[in-house]
């Protein structure tokens, strides 16, 4: 241990009463009655990412979002092509083109810095972004299947614009100059004066090869400064070592929750067994749950059999009442501790209904402690 440095120690601190999280600060949720052992700490990184993409408001198509950083991808506007869900690093945030100037590539550093601070902290972000991030980010290069599955549209175009002869060329370069629109909807140049220049048959083939080397690079700048903040906590020297991949599970995490590792992970305490009914309808109805509702149980919650600092728990419900008329209480979630407070539903439709209902009518955190008003919330 003498050889040990001080950095050594500081990396691996991790506090008492910090129900095992490792953290860089911690957190008080004004309004809510919560301590945080972990629980408020990973809901802050939670909540940048809900931030970010939306997803918590139906996001509508075509829509920037709440901070310019991140935009939907073309296909989420056009209603086509596959990753409708996916978001792409917004390429004119921090350019001369928008006016929110330089300041916007110091917010996608510190996106990179919040993001490496939850990969030190075993955090996933769950952001939903394309291959044409990850890969450049892996060290590898994109190419026009990439741009296809963000943008199908316009690969289709350039497709076309590669196809056409004398016959088809007045109906599809008519149009056309040396411009095009990014993910954004920006109208760039791709060659001085570019807007003024018509698409011919003999040009074609270098505008095709201008768009498709502007779109796959447009958010190049953005990629720099995201990558800067990742590197400031992380070694993105060795990014190179992962493929994009495992590059996004290691940020993200896994899309799917494996359900029969979580069950494998699960200990049960103050009076509940694994034998008993309505145990057996709580696992039948995670795995009969929506992907969405089911991550949405399960979104504090570790997905990874590595990654939890301790095992799920399930118990009986606490309350008095609930043991005596258990159809009538909800569950009791305890994040910090991935516990869950189960009363003991009749029926597997009971259960379902009452599951359902918490996971789409509780995101906040509020029963640790009962503030009566102390910080006067009820008057603001």
């Amino acid at each position: 241990m003498r050889t040990w440095n001080d950095s050594f120690f500081r990396r691996a601190y991790c506090g008492k009463g910090h129900g095992g999280q490792r953290r860089a600060f911690k957190v008080k949720f004004l309004g809510e009655g919560v301590n945080d052992y972990g629980g408020p700490y990973r809901a802050v990184f939670e909540q940048i990412v809900d931030e970010l993409q939306m997803d918590n408001v139906e996001l509508s198509k075509g829509e920037q979002g709440l901070l310019p950083l991140l935009i939907p991808c073309p296909n989420r506007r056009s209603g086509t092509g596959s990753n409708q869900d996916k978001f792409l690093l917004n390429p004119s945030c921090g350019t001369s083109v928008t006016s929110n100037g330089p300041m916007a590539l110091d917010l996608h550093r510190f996106l990179g810095k919040i993001i490496g601070t939850a990969v030190r902290h075993g955090l996933q972000m769950g952001l939903d972004l394309p291959s044409l991030v990850w890969r450049p980010l892996s060290g590898l290069d994109v190419s026009r299947p990439h741009l296809e599955s963000v943008d199908v549209v316009t690969t289709n175009n350039l497709g076309l614009v590669e196809e056409c002869d004398e016959s088809t060329s007045e109906d599809i370069l008519e149009h056309l100059s040396f411009s095009t629109p990014l993910s954004d909807g920006t109208e760039v140049p791709l060659c001085p004066n570019g807007e003024n220049i018509p698409v011919t048959l003999e040009n074609r083939d270098l505008y095709v090869k201008l768009v498709e080397k502007t779109r796959l690079t447009e958010s190049n700048q953005q990629l720099a400064a995201l990558r800067e903040g990742l590197a400031s906590v992380l070694p993105m020297e060795l990014a190179p070592l992962f493929t994009p991949r495992e590059l996004e599970v290691l940020i993200c995490g896994h899309r799917e929750v494996d359900v029969d590792l979580l069950r494998q992970c699960t200990e049960y305490s103050e009076g509940c067994e694994e034998s008993m009914p309505h145990v057996e309808y709580f696992w039948d109805v995670l795995k009969e749950m929506t992907s969405e509702d089911r991550t949405s149980f399960l979104r504090r919650m570790p997905n990874s059999a590595k990654d939890f600092p301790m095992n799920f728990k399930i118990q009986s419900a606490h309350d008095p009442g609930a043991r005596v008329d258990p159809d009538t209480y909800l569950p009791h979630a305890q994040t910090c501790f991935f516990a869950l407070r189960l009363p003991t539903y009749t029926t597997k439709e009971i259960l379902r209904s009452k599951l359902l209902y918490a996971i789409q009518n509780s995101p906040n955190m509020d029963a640790d402690v009962r503030l009566h008003n102390a910080e006067g919330w009820a008057d603001a």
